[in-house]
């Protein structure tokens, strides 16, 4: 699939923008819908309620059981939503409110969707390397919009998109997908996106990100903070507490908790402790219950 160069119908382009994420391995979606609470509401000033009951939906879900009603929410003045579903952990960010211009060069560049909310606007969806929970999207996609990509405002990890194939109720235009496609995955930055995420409380005052004050031995895990861990007010510098501190960066950054789990053994085992491989699996298990991410 790539850069298209001319209009399709409405049902081909929900059909080619559903098949392009499930190409990227997502299952499940969330569709939502701005319906105006009175009809012929103002867009800025009237009153619009979100009915959000669409979630954990597959694509045949939206093709087959919901696009009837999607058609006649639309042609009565909704706005259609759409998202991977926001609970999941997937490879797909947002960038919302990026240039035609920019989008382009985007999907040029990496596995991307491209869909134009208004005459040259669009909202893009960027394929990553990796899985990553709606933490680690949050924190990718405030990194793009640092860098000019991306309304900072849309960032919130599990944000919604709008639906091709629909009008806008905001612009007035059809919302059309202007292509999809599969270059190479974005790899994010994942050392500084765990860095950004590192509990501010935790570092000593004036400490900068990845400083550790204890002058002990450093770990192949340093890279991912220190410090990590506060009790009772008091940063823990002591190896188990700068650990739980590169976990819990590591886990928010959306990490494989396998390949966790065997950088702290490998840590641990190194400085000499006892039942490295009992220590680490029970660390980790701590971790994702505190956090509610899913041990496998």
């Amino acid at each position: 699939m790539a850069i298209l160069n001319r209009k399709i119908r409405p049902i081909e382009q929900i059909s080619m923008f559903l098949s392009w994420f499930g190409d990227q391995g997502v299952k499940y979606y969330d569709v939502h819908i701005r319906k105006p609470a009175v009809p012929g509401a103002d867009y800025q000033s009237g009153l619009w309620i979100w009915l959000c009951h669409n979630e954990r939906v597959s694509a045949t879900d939206v093709l087959k059981r919901l696009l009837p009603w999607l058609r006649y929410e639309n042609a009565n003045g909704s706005d259609i939503y759409f998202r991977p579903h926001g609970e999941m952990d997937h490879r797909i960010v947002f960038l919302d409110d990026v240039s035609l211009i920019n989008a382009l060069k985007v999907a040029n560049k990496y596995t991307a969707c491209v869909v134009e909310t208004s005459r040259g606007n669009t909202q893009v969806w960027p394929a990553t390397d990796r899985p990553l929970n709606k933490h680690a999207r949050k924190n990718v996609q405030q990194s793009l919009s640092k860098r000019g990509y991306s309304d900072p405002g849309s960032v919130s990890g599990d944000h919604l998109g709008r639906l091709c194939g629909f009008s806008s109720m905001k612009h007035g235009t059809w919302v059309n997908l202007t292509g999809a496609t599969t270059v190479v995955p974005y790899t994010p930055d994942i050392f500084n996106i765990a860095m950004d995420i590192s509990p501010q409380e935790s570092r000593h005052p004036g400490q900068k990100p990845g400083m550790i004050r204890s002058e002990r031995t450093k770990s192949s895990l340093d890279r991912w903070g220190a410090c990590a861990s506060k009790r009772m007010g008091i940063c823990d510098t002591s190896f188990s507490g700068r650990e739980w501190g590169w976990i819990m960066g590591m886990l928010k950054a959306g990490m494989n908790v396998d390949e966790i789990t065997n950088k702290l053994i490998e840590a641990s085992d190194k400085r000499g402790k006892k039942h490295a491989d009992r220590y680490a699996r029970n660390t980790i298990r701590k971790a994702c219950k505190e956090l509610r991410i899913s041990n496998p």
